[in-house]
């Protein structure tokens, strides 16, 4: 899939996110032989294979030290519920261009990426320049991410803080336009977007029951129904 640059992602947020994302995004899905045929050849590619395994790995390598850290029963609970090879598991990688500013294009509250949290249990983000910014819960407030070259940034997703009852927080976060000097400068990002299968029931990891047991596709199609007024 891939969305043009201009193109309103929040449509049901406008009145939070008045301005349209000044980006362009091609997202992919995990490619099997029989998809080879449709996919482009940058996607495609061995290098773009090694990244995928490779994200794939620290993405379970983090689920674990997360259920470590929630003291689990089995710390391996969060892994087992992410088969990322298998078709059955949603997870998808997307490549983000935020081409040279045209100040002409410019509108009011214009951002490069507008404030949101990501919908599944974790992402991995790569970046080749700074700009990224998240909520501070402490100051209320967004502050610089930082930037570090050839780091990786990690995101609780809004199915994670679901499932372990709000002990783990969705991390919102923005990008921002760059500074007048910088305005011609091209940004290239690559996420990783990590979700549990579509099966797998989420029921609450702190044993709090604070929310009712849901799979992971219900959950999703409950989030894009009440983002973009449609179920995808």
């Amino acid at each position: 899939m891939y969305d043009i640059l201009g193109i309103r992602n929040y449509p049901l947020l406008e009145e939070t996110a008045p301005a349209p994302d000044y980006k362009e995004v091609f997202h992919t899905n995990r490619i099997t032989e029989g998809d080879r045929t449709l996919a482009p050849p940058i996607i495609d590619s061995e290098e773009s294979r090694k990244l995928r395994a490779k994200f794939e790995e620290q993405a379970s390598r983090i689920l674990y030290l997360l259920g470590v850290a929630m003291k689990l029963k089995d710390p391996y609970q969060m892994v087992k519920a992410h088969s990322f090879t298998e078709k059955k598991n949603p997870s998808n990688q997307s490549v983000v261009w935020y081409p040279p500013v045209d100040k002409s294009l410019l509108v009011p509250g214009q951002l490069r990426c507008g404030e949101h949290s990501d919908f599944g249990s974790l992402t991995l983000l790569y970046s080749d320049a700074p700009g990224l910014q998240v909520m501070s819960r402490e100051l209320g407030e967004y502050v610089d991410a930082g930037f570090i070259e050839g780091g990786i940034y990690v995101n609780i997703g809004d199915m994670l803080q679901m499932w372990s009852g709000d002990v783990l927080i969705a991390t919102k976060h923005r990008v921002l336009l760059p500074e007048a000097k910088f305005l011609d400068k091209e940004r290239v990002s690559v996420a990783f977007f990590g979700h549990a299968d579509d099966e797998a029931l989420l029921e609450t990891l702190d044993g709090s029951n604070k929310y009712p047991p849901i799979t992971a596709r219900q959950y999703l199609r409950r989030r894009f129904s009440a983002t973009y007024g449609t179920e995808q």
